[in-house]
């Protein structure tokens, strides 16, 4: 759970935001809060917070393994999530070799969190095939989810 963090922005510089356990840093400027005086406090709302450690968190994602699309689902995606909520993310490639190792590897490229995370990937074709489905996750992503990424090709 993420509670809300009071912070200090100091002397106009960007201060670095990393709460223990999280494991992804942010400037106040990434997440949208900044001030020029030395002394001013800002409360950072759990809202916040966790977007940013989304935006972070799919950056990550990009980065490591040049997904076709990033999908936000369950909770989240249904804009239901409550402090209790972890973050259900499909990756969806344009192939898969081992999907196993792929999730590993996107885990120890992500880190600690501070919150819970599963990742589901699958390759293109699988999810085009599975998301015709009703009732398969791949379906309720398709629906209900949010797509925070996708590739421009």
């Amino acid at each position: 759970m993420i509670d809300e963090q009071t912070l200090v922005h100091a002397g106009g510089s960007p201060c670095m935001l990393f709460v223990a356990g999280i494991g992804i840093p942010a400037t106040l400027h990434q997440i949208g809060i900044g001030n020029s005086d030395s002394r001013y406090r800002q409360r950072i709302s759990s809202k916040n917070f966790r977007q940013a450690i989304l935006e972070q968190t799919v950056q990550h994602i990009v980065d490591a393994a040049q997904p076709s699309r990033v999908i936000l689902f369950d909770s989240y995606g249904r804009d239901e999530a409550d402090e209790n909520s972890g973050l259900d993310l499909m990756i969806i490639q344009p192939h898969v070799e081992n999907q196993i190792e792929q999730m590993v590897y996107l885990r120890q490229v992500l880190g600690p969190m501070g919150i819970g995370i599963d990742m589901l990937i699958y390759s293109e074709d699988e999810y085009r095939r599975r998301s015709r489905v009703p009732g398969t996750v791949h379906y309720w992503a398709r629906g209900e989810g949010k797509v925070l990424y996708e590739a421009a090709y």
